[in-house]
């Protein structure tokens, strides 16, 4: 037999209803009450791993921004590029061999092109420096800066290669050493003496040859 909400509480009111009811009113509050996490609390209990967070990452920052321009360094490519070394005498100082090792200066956007211009030309820049170089004026050859004989192989350069691409040149290595023979006027005089040496030996041959002779002829 089904009753009804009514009736059930009333059922239940009687005679044990009102005891259970209030029972049920005694019965302990269940709700879990949670902690209130706030960015405060957060920062307060987690500061020191927050911050060797930070650290951590400014350290990675800087050491990868260092290795990259360090990348980008070693990836640059030289502007000066070497046409070659020059070796050659001065007509007013026979005695003496100059060396250096010449560079030209190269427009950056334009690296590879002038390489290729300079490598094609390098042996008429070559010739027609080294032909420059031996008659140029001995001070030229003395000034320790080269100005001179910088300009002029510069304007030597530029005859084979566009002037935007050149930029200017450089000289190194420069070496100044006495040369292999002396000076034509020295240098002929043994070639004399060798020459009255060897006149003067038949002679002496030619007067005993001939005593040798007289005295056979005293003998007979």
């Amino acid at each position: 037999m089904k009753r009804s909400g009514l009736e059930t509480q009333t059922f239940l009111r009687e005679p044990f209803g009102d005891e259970i009811l209030r029972a049920g009113n005694r019965l302990p509050d269940l709700h879990i009450k949670l902690p209130k996490l706030s960015i405060v609390n957060i920062l307060r209990r987690y500061w020191g791993v927050a911050l060797i967070m930070v650290v951590v990452a400014a350290h990675a920052a800087v050491i990868g921004y260092v290795r990259s321009r360090i990348a980008q360094l070693t990836k640059l490519e030289t502007t000066a590029i070497e046409i070659g070394d020059f070796c050659f005498q001065n007509t007013k100082e026979p005695g003496t061999v100059y060396q250096f090792r010449l560079h030209a200066v190269v427009e950056p956007s334009k690296l590879h092109v002038g390489r290729a211009l300079l490598e094609q030309t390098k042996i008429q820049i070559q010739e027609d420096s080294e032909q420059l170089l031996r008659q140029v004026e001995s001070d030229w050859l003395a000034d320790p800066t080269h100005t001179q004989i910088r300009d002029r192989l510069t304007t030597v350069v530029l005859q084979y290669v566009d002037k935007p691409i050149i930029q200017r040149v450089l000289i190194t290595r420069w070496l100044q050493v006495p040369g292999h023979h002396a000076e034509p006027g020295k240098h002929s005089a043994p070639s004399k003496h060798a020459a009255s040496d060897k006149h003067a030996a038949p002679d002496k041959h030619a007067a005993s040859d001939k005593h040798d002779a007289g005295d056979l002829a005293s003998a007979h």
